[in-house]
């Protein structure tokens, strides 16, 4: 079981408005605290993870629920730039 201290669900949101809201949501969390995300877009795996890999994140598990709609875990790593 994954410790979630914050949840996000992106609804209609596209990639670029979905990087930007986790980015101003985990400048208000800890390091170490995990961020889960739920997304409705196809694309959003590819952005997620590098967006993780540049900001020092890591992205813990990432899940498939159907045909669009996907969860990240992303766990804090550092304090954002």
């Amino acid at each position: 079981m994954i410790d979630v201290k914050r949840t996000y669900d992106a609804k209609n949101a596209l990639c670029s408005e979905i990087i930007l809201n986790i980015f101003l949501l985990m400048k208000e969390m800890q390091i170490g605290e995990i961020l889960e995300v739920t997304t409705y877009d196809l694309t959003a795996y590819d952005e997620i993870s590098a967006w993780c890999r540049m900001q020092g994140h890591e992205l813990v598990y990432y899940e498939e629920l159907g045909i669009i709609k996907s969860k990240f875990y992303i766990k804090k790593g550092r304090e954002d730039r």
